[in-house]
Protein backbone atom coordinates (compact mmCIF):
# COMPACT_ATOMS: atom_id res chain seq x y z
CA UNK A 1 0.00 0.00 0.00
CA UNK A 2 1.46 3.31 -1.09
CA UNK A 3 -0.01 6.56 1.41
CA UNK A 4 1.35 10.03 1.33
CA UNK A 5 0.34 12.19 4.85
CA UNK A 6 1.85 14.00 7.60
CA UNK A 7 1.97 14.01 11.66
CA UNK A 8 0.58 17.04 13.07
CA UNK A 9 2.83 18.88 15.63
CA UNK A 10 0.94 19.01 18.78
CA UNK A 11 -1.98 21.62 18.12
CA UNK A 12 -1.67 22.02 14.48
CA UNK A 13 -4.56 22.29 12.30
CA UNK A 14 -5.16 19.42 9.82
CA UNK A 15 -5.83 22.48 7.30
CA UNK A 16 -2.78 24.58 7.49
CA UNK A 17 -0.55 25.45 5.35
CA UNK A 18 1.86 23.23 6.27
CA UNK A 19 0.28 20.24 5.80
CA UNK A 20 -1.10 21.06 2.64
CA UNK A 21 2.38 21.67 1.33
CA UNK A 22 3.53 18.10 3.18
CA UNK A 23 0.39 16.32 1.21
CA UNK A 24 -0.03 18.17 -1.53
CA UNK A 25 2.19 16.76 -4.30
CA UNK A 26 0.76 13.41 -3.98
CA UNK A 27 -2.45 14.51 -3.20
CA UNK A 28 -2.64 16.28 -6.60
CA UNK A 29 -1.68 13.17 -8.90
CA UNK A 30 -5.63 12.88 -9.47
CA UNK A 31 -5.71 16.14 -11.88
CA UNK A 32 -2.63 14.69 -13.61
CA UNK A 33 -3.79 11.49 -14.06
CA UNK A 34 -7.48 13.00 -14.83
CA UNK A 35 -6.07 15.30 -17.65
CA UNK A 36 -3.59 12.79 -18.66
CA UNK A 37 -5.86 10.08 -19.44
CA UNK A 38 -9.57 11.80 -20.22
CA UNK A 39 -8.69 15.39 -21.22
CA UNK A 40 -10.50 18.73 -20.71
CA UNK A 41 -13.27 16.67 -19.94
CA UNK A 42 -12.35 14.60 -17.16
CA UNK A 43 -9.90 17.24 -15.46
CA UNK A 44 -12.90 19.63 -15.60
CA UNK A 45 -15.11 17.41 -13.82
CA UNK A 46 -12.84 17.98 -11.13
CA UNK A 47 -13.27 20.83 -8.21
CA UNK A 48 -10.94 23.60 -9.35
CA UNK A 49 -9.88 21.10 -12.73
CA UNK A 50 -11.14 23.85 -15.43
CA UNK A 51 -9.02 26.71 -13.71
CA UNK A 52 -5.82 24.06 -13.50
CA UNK A 53 -6.25 22.84 -17.24
CA UNK A 54 -6.37 26.84 -18.46
CA UNK A 55 -3.31 27.48 -16.57
CA UNK A 56 -1.55 24.72 -18.12
CA UNK A 57 -2.67 24.78 -21.42
CA UNK A 58 -2.02 29.01 -21.53
CA UNK A 59 1.38 27.58 -21.53
CA UNK A 60 2.63 25.16 -24.36
CA UNK A 61 0.81 24.40 -27.59
CA UNK A 62 -1.34 20.95 -27.51
CA UNK A 63 1.74 19.06 -28.76
CA UNK A 64 3.66 20.26 -26.05
CA UNK A 65 1.13 20.11 -23.43
CA UNK A 66 1.90 16.81 -22.33
CA UNK A 67 5.27 17.61 -20.73
CA UNK A 68 4.20 19.54 -18.51
CA UNK A 69 0.84 17.65 -17.65
CA UNK A 70 3.36 15.98 -14.57
CA UNK A 71 5.44 18.50 -14.26
CA UNK A 72 6.19 18.83 -10.12
CA UNK A 73 4.06 15.23 -9.97
CA UNK A 74 4.94 13.71 -6.41
CA UNK A 75 7.98 15.82 -5.74
CA UNK A 76 6.90 19.47 -5.35
CA UNK A 77 4.06 21.90 -6.40
CA UNK A 78 4.30 24.33 -9.52
CA UNK A 79 1.90 27.49 -8.81
CA UNK A 80 -0.97 25.57 -10.58
CA UNK A 81 -0.86 22.54 -8.86
CA UNK A 82 -0.73 25.01 -5.77
CA UNK A 83 -3.94 26.55 -6.05
CA UNK A 84 -5.69 22.79 -6.29
CA UNK A 85 -4.74 22.52 -2.36
CA UNK A 86 -8.28 23.99 -1.06
CA UNK A 87 -9.38 21.02 -2.52
CA UNK A 88 -7.32 18.00 -1.50
CA UNK A 89 -7.89 14.67 0.87
CA UNK A 90 -6.97 16.41 4.59
CA UNK A 91 -8.21 13.07 6.26
CA UNK A 92 -6.24 10.44 4.60
CA UNK A 93 -3.12 9.65 6.81
CA UNK A 94 -3.17 13.05 8.70
CA UNK A 95 -3.34 13.42 12.19
CA UNK A 96 -1.37 13.53 15.25
CA UNK A 97 1.17 10.22 15.56
CA UNK A 98 -1.51 8.30 17.83
CA UNK A 99 -4.09 9.07 14.65
CA UNK A 100 -0.99 7.86 12.09
CA UNK A 101 -0.19 5.00 14.23
CA UNK A 102 -4.20 3.79 14.17
CA UNK A 103 -4.58 3.75 10.38
CA UNK A 104 -1.17 1.94 10.24
CA UNK A 105 -3.06 -0.55 12.76
CA UNK A 106 -6.29 -0.35 10.64
CA UNK A 107 -4.16 -1.54 7.08
CA UNK A 108 -2.61 -4.03 8.70
CA UNK A 109 -5.67 -5.40 9.99
CA UNK A 110 -7.14 -5.56 6.66
CA UNK A 111 -4.20 -7.71 5.35
CA UNK A 112 -1.58 -4.93 4.18
CA UNK A 113 2.05 -6.14 5.08
CA UNK A 114 4.00 -3.37 3.38
CA UNK A 115 3.22 0.30 3.57
CA UNK A 116 5.50 2.44 1.14
CA UNK A 117 5.38 5.90 2.72
CA UNK A 118 5.70 8.82 0.18
CA UNK A 119 6.92 12.26 2.18
CA UNK A 120 6.76 15.24 -0.08
CA UNK A 121 6.69 18.78 0.78
CA UNK A 122 9.13 21.41 2.04
CA UNK A 123 10.95 18.74 5.14
CA UNK A 124 11.43 15.44 3.65
CA UNK A 125 13.13 14.54 6.48
CA UNK A 126 10.46 16.05 9.24
CA UNK A 127 8.27 13.87 7.48
CA UNK A 128 10.28 10.64 7.50
CA UNK A 129 11.21 11.16 11.21
CA UNK A 130 7.48 11.88 12.20
CA UNK A 131 6.12 8.99 10.42
CA UNK A 132 8.38 6.50 11.76
CA UNK A 133 7.73 7.77 15.43
CA UNK A 134 4.24 7.12 14.96
CA UNK A 135 4.56 3.58 13.48
CA UNK A 136 7.02 2.55 16.25
CA UNK A 137 4.12 4.25 18.32
CA UNK A 138 1.96 1.34 16.79
CA UNK A 139 4.23 -1.36 17.39
CA UNK A 140 5.15 -0.89 20.92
Amino acid sequence: MIVSGTVLYPGEARDCDRVREAIGPWRVVDWHNAYAQGGAEAVDALPGGRAWRESLEALAPEGERHLLTFDGHVTHLPDRDRRLLEHIDLTTMVGDAARVARQLSRLADAGFREVVYTPAGPDVARELHAFAAAHRQRTE
